[in-house]
């Protein structure tokens, strides 16, 4: 009889439930071997919807000492179970959420409280057998999470037994606060705030004699509170940044292949080729890095993309999503626009996120762990984008190390972000339904014309008063990418500084579904204000013959004839915030 299909898991973080219920599951037993060495205190960061909480669930599964009995069940068949290490099963687990932690300053400590007392209390039920007796019905007694912790702490020691603690995501509700309320968020990591102290007892129930907490796994999402509460914390080893563990989690393109292989096997619905489902995929969900020394090397794959796009495909038997990104992924725009603010002048992190947006971002390296108050420092500004996900390790035209946007999934989270910054810093209107419905000009019958007519005419009508020759070029360009690349991006891949034929296109959008068979080039060329129409002319001429250049490049020509798309240059020309030229060019 054959087996039944391993049902696909995404959303899924419980490691024992996937084992016992018949789950598909991208075996990282492999790193526990390398963890054990290297640290027993182990602080690991990245993006959300990489893995982190299956990762951690699979760990306190693993350590756990009452899953001594189902060990052949749960890990029979992965790479840790034929060579296991003598300390699987020998922990009594103290795991930690702090997701469901209240963010407001009136509630966050009543809030912190709870869980903690919570999660505490959960702990000395499940193992009152190996404690103390009367343990769990004295701590039922104690209503300050502090005192609690060092009670059921003191209580583990006693009884000689050892504590594996494990946090998921540290900071989920310390950098919510620090966005939205800084005074708060300082209250409660520096001084005798309630966080600290927090790790206060914990860092003395690392270090103390006959410790009771002998290993710990922390996730989180940036270094920012991790720098803030644990000043003097230096029993931790931070791996985030080490290439050995550039894959913990993720998937890797071979990991992504292996499943695609398998689900195409079982279901008979595929209508695509796995090469032709991993390339559909890549500029979406592909391209992250985590570690300088990994950059030559397999990138990795958003594991919650590519379950959700497998999980749609094999759904409607075959047939490419309409749309490749996730809706609960768009929410994740709400963090980036509270924790990245900006003024009315867009200022010097504005600079940054539009050096970002167009690909001349020249900043190579992460900083590993910076303060609150270091955040205020620009050029820390890529290193939290990084830690967010926003940016990853990658080369510039040239070869050099640089950070770069890794796909169209992060792409349309700086879409709507600078669209946002447009609107409420420069004033910059345009009516949703009118762009849409000019957007379907665009995509079903290759007529940019108006979609393009449209958008310059906003940017002249509301500008019109206004003098920042310094940074005009920059914000229309700004503007026509997060417009065009926004609106479009469920058709097409919008891109910007593509280098061809030995220059850099403004714009390029080519399809990415066969609901669009067309492809757009444009030249986007400004001059001041006060320029003269002999300057306006050089300008619109230059666009020309660029255009002809770049469109002679034999990629885009083969890949247009290849793919049966037509093929559009349109040039664009600024003076001031005129603008002088919007054309398709059919020379």
């Amino acid at each position: 009889m054959a087996e039944e299909m391993l049902m696909i898991p995404y959303g899924k973080t419980d490691f024992a439930v996937m084992r016992r219920e018949g789950y598909y599951y991208v075996d990282k037993t492999r790193y526990i071997r390398s963890l054990e060495r290297e640290g027993n205190f182990v602080f690991f960061l990245r993006p959300r919807r990489f893995g982190k909480s299956l990762m951690l669930n699979m760990l306190q599964t693993y350590y756990d000492v009452d899953y001594a009995d189902e060990f052949d069940v749960l890990f029979k068949g992965l790479d840790i179970y034929d060579n296991p290490t003598p300390k699987h099963n020998k922990y009594l687990i103290l795991k930690f959420n702090f997701s469901a932690i209240n963010p407001e300053r009136e509630k966050v400590m009543e809030s912190f409280n709870f869980e903690v007392l919570l999660t505490l209390r959960s702990f000395a039920e499940r193992y009152a057998q190996y404690l103390p007796e009367g343990t769990f019905e004295t701590l039922k007694g104690i209503d300050l999470c502090d005192r609690a912790l060092n009670f059921l702490i003191d209580r583990v020691k006693y009884a000689k037994h050892r504590i594996y603690l494990l946090i998921d995501e540290y900071d989920n509700f310390a950098n919510t606060m620090m966005a939205e309320d800084e005074k708060g968020y300082t209250d409660m990591t520096h001084g005798d705030g309630f966080f600290r102290l927090f790790f206060n007892i914990i860092k003395k129930a690392t270090t103390d004699s006959d410790a009771a907490i002998e290993r710990m796994f922390i996730t989180g999402v940036t270094p920012l509170t991790l720098s803030d509460v644990t000043s003097g914390f230096n029993i931790g080893a931070n791996f985030s940044l080490e290439m050995k563990y550039n894959e913990m989690v993720g998937f890797s393109e071979s990991e992504v292949r292996t499943m695609l292989e398998y689900y195409r096997d079982q279901t008979g619905v595929f209508r695509h080729t796995v090469d032709e489902l991993i390339e559909v995929m890549k500029p979406w969900y592909n391209n992250n890095c985590f570690s300088t020394d990994c950059i030559d090397k397999e990138r990795m794959f958003n594991s919650d993309m590519t379950l959700f796009f497998l999980s749609k495909y094999i759904g409607r038997e075959g047939k490419i999503p309409e749309f490749m990104i996730d809706t609960n992924v768009r929410s994740d725009y709400n963090k980036m626009r509270k924790m990245v603010k900006l003024d009315k002048t867009f200022g010097d992190k504005g600079h940054v996120m539009q050096q970002i947006f167009e690909d001349k971002l020249s900043y190579e390296k992460v900083v590993p762990e910076f303060s609150l108050y270091e955040l205020q420092i620009v050029e820390n500004l890529p290193s939290m984008l990084f830690y967010m996900g926003l940016l990853t390790h990658g080369t510039d035209e040239e070869g050099d190390k640089c950070l770069i946007i890794p796909n169209q999934v992060v792409f349309e989270q700086y879409y709507r972000y600078m669209d946002n910054c447009y609107k409420t810093y420069l004033d910059w209107y345009t009516d949703i339904n009118t762009v849409n419905r000019l957007a379907k000009e665009l995509i079903r019958k290759g007529n940019a014309q108006p979609l393009l007519d449209y958008l310059c005419h906003q940017i002249t009508t509301d500008s019109s008063n206004r003098d920042f020759d310094a940074q005009a070029e920059a914000f229309i360009k700004g503007f026509l990418l997060a417009k065009l690349g926004g609106t479009n991006n469920s058709y097409l891949i919008t891109t910007t500084e593509r280098e061809e034929n030995h220059g850099y296109s403004d714009l390029y959008m080519e399809p990415w579904n066969d609901e669009c068979r067309h492809s757009f080039l444009v030249e986007l060329k400004y001059c001041k204000h006060h320029s003269p129409d002999s300057e306006v002319e050089q300008m619109h001429k230059e666009a020309l013959e660029q255009l002809e250049r770049y469109s002679a490049a034999k990629n885009l020509q083969q890949k247009a004839e290849g793919n049966g798309w037509t093929f559009h240059k349109l040039a664009i020309v600024f003076r001031g915030w005129e603008v002088q030229v919007c054309e398709e060019v059919f020379r």
